[in-house]
């Protein structure tokens, strides 16, 4: 008498050992993960320092990005009005804050913009000058992220204990002021996306100051990035992973995972 198996082995094991190749040869976050995304600080490349999360928030939801906490330490948000600046920047979607430290006086802006064409969008070191600034100085910045709270533990390995990333910084003048702009940008790691987010700090610097101004803007990253992110580790795909955490089990337990479909295909030829 044929049985369900007898019929179906074949297929069922050459599903069952694609679906082996497909989890051995991947991450894990590729497979069970959120959505994962790249910090860099380039707009059109991968050159460069850049790092993988998973966003917090969902940056193409205008409600969700204008509920983005108004207090940041001992920084309280006020909104701007950022209309014009949307339009001008042909975003979708974007936050335009000022952010106020009763303490130290000192003022920050942030603008988190979204845009679902990246070649329609327009780069800090496009838009200042088109609004009559002049970059005096353009260089990378380092920025340190010490949260341990915010880091997650890789899978398998060694838990970092903060985390750092290059972000752009220009220092742009238009006469009358001099002000220090601190950027970077957030792209989804999917090949066909053209989706692009810029993340904007600057400030207002004065003469003497520009050290401590800076030092405010960096320490201000670094508190409103655990909000935006959750950290994760760029991954080995699974196969190394196992082999790394269990040795001789590890390697067992690839064998079995192979096995098991190997002898549902021979086995109606067996039979």
């Amino acid at each position: 008498m044929t049985t369900f198996l007898d019929e179906h082995a074949t297929v069922i094991g050459m599903l069952s050992l694609a679906f082996v190749f497909i989890f051995l040869f991947s991450s894990p976050s590729m497979i069970f993960a959120k959505q994962i995304t790249v910090v860099g600080s380039d707009l059109h490349s991968s050159a460069g320092s850049q790092i993988h999360v998973r966003t917090q928030m969902d940056f193409g939801n205008k409600d969700k990005v204008q509920n983005f906490p108004k207090r940041i330490t001992n920084y309280y948000g006020t909104d701007c009005d950022s209309s014009g600046l949307t339009e001008s920047l042909k975003a979708d979607v974007a936050l335009m804050r000022s952010y106020r430290s009763p303490a130290t006086q000192t003022q920050i802006f942030l603008l988190i913009l979204q845009s679902k064409n990246r070649s329609s969008f327009h780069p800090p070191t496009v838009c200042y000058p088109a609004l009559g600034y002049a970059i005096v100085h353009e260089s990378n910045e380092e920025i340190t992220i010490q949260n341990e709270s915010w880091m997650e533990s890789p899978w398998i390995g060694e838990k970092k204990h903060r985390v750092s990333f290059t972000l752009k910084k220009l220092v742009v003048s238009n006469g009358e002021e001099q002000r220090i702009v601190l950027y970077f940008y957030v792209k989804p790691q999917q090949l066909l996306s053209d989706e692009i987010t810029l993340i904007r700090i600057s400030a207002v610097s004065y003469p003497g100051g520009q050290e401590q101004v800076l030092n405010s803007m960096k320490l201000f990253t670094s508190e409103i990035f655990p909000l935006l992110f959750e950290h994760r580790e760029e991954e080995q795909i699974s196969a190394v992973l196992l082999l790394r955490s269990g040795g001789i089990f590890g390697l067992i337990a690839i064998i079995l995972l192979f096995f098991f479909p190997i002898a549902l295909i021979v086995y109606p030829k067996l039979r």
